[in-house]
């Protein structure tokens, strides 16, 4: 079975999974703002004690309510809302008539062993082609070094991702084949992901000729608030990551997420990115305790 088909599979027993119960005493007002979010985020009913964890890092109504705000606007995607996307990405790409196995060649947009989710992307998409009108393995490379080893001339080099953050770990990537002469006048570079943060699009327009997504998201706390509610909003968060651990084992986190992205996302078919929160995926307090995190995430995607 595929990853993505096994994951599918084990969240279909998960979306049928009754909210799990706890023994904590919450006050009424506490318990009807989880109730809400859960109802309406249906990836945190198996995340009762992480929730119950969160709360009791709050050391105030302005930081509780913070916390319900960003959970109420995350994007979390299941295997199978995943898969959904991926088939959008698909579409997108196959509606452009420039396309074809004569002159395309795909690649996942990454160069690191330990990277999970554009390597499954690709294979979604491999999957729906090889064998059919002209489309083989040859078409689908795994990493941005192999792609500069066994790039031919195509017109189409189709980069494809999960998730796009500040942009800064994509632009490098991509500057690797204006190094290598293998983006010319002659060829486009189009990078197609599920999901991006919108400060993304401008920093790569220089280095791509088109950037799709089938999800474009505003940073969770000042795109949402006015300059005075975000100051004092910020300000909140950036006490409620006092809780966290500055560093260990040489991984660190960036207050806010990485380039401050402010980011609300996450999926089950990839590790959280390091633009994420920290509140929502660092493993230690700052007593160096494990903490009840509700994403985990890779130690090398930092987007």
């Amino acid at each position: 079975m595929e990853p993505l088909e096994q994951l599918k599979s084990d969240c279909e027993v998960e979306d049928n999974a009754p909210i799990e119960r706890s023994d904590t005493v919450l006050n009424e007002e506490t318990f009807e703002k989880i109730l809400n979010v859960v109802i309406k985020q249906k990836w945190l009913r198996t995340k009762n004690a992480e929730l119950k964890y969160l709360v009791s890092q709050c050391a105030n109504n302005e930081s509780l309510d913070l916390v319900f705000e960003l959970l109420e606007r995350f994007t979390y995607l299941d295997p199978n809302e995943a898969d959904t996307k991926i088939n959008e990405i698909t579409n997108m790409i196959f509606s452009d008539a420039r396309i074809s196995p004569e002159n395309t060649i795909f690649c996942a947009l990454h160069n690191d062993p330990h990277s999970d989710s554009a390597p499954v992307i690709l294979q979604q998409i491999r999957n729906q082609l090889v064998d059919e009108d002209g489309w083989s393995e040859r078409h689908f490379i795994n990493n941005i070094g192999s792609l500069i080893n066994l790039y031919n001339g195509q017109e189409n080099i189709i980069l494809v991702d999960e998730f796009v953050g500040t942009g800064y770990q994509a632009k490098n990537l991509i500057k690797r084949l204006h190094q290598k002469s293998i983006k010319s006048d002659k060829n486009r570079i189009i990078l197609y992901v599920i999901a991006r943060m919108e400060s993304s699009i401008d920093h790569l327009n220089d280095t791509i000729d088109e950037y799709y997504s089938t999800i474009t998201m505003k940073r969770g706390i000042s795109d949402y608030n006015t300059s005075d509610e975000t100051a004092l909003k910020i300000l909140t968060m950036r006490n409620l990551e006092e809780n966290l651990l500055p560093e260990r084992n040489n991984q660190t986190w960036k207050s806010l997420g990485a380039g401050a992205s402010e980011t609300l996302y996450g999926s089950r078919i990839g590790t959280a990115p390091a633009n994420l929160f920290p509140i929502f995926w660092w493993k230690w307090d700052a007593q160096n305790r494990r903490r009840k995190n509700l994403l985990n995430r890779g130690a090398s995607n930092a987007k």
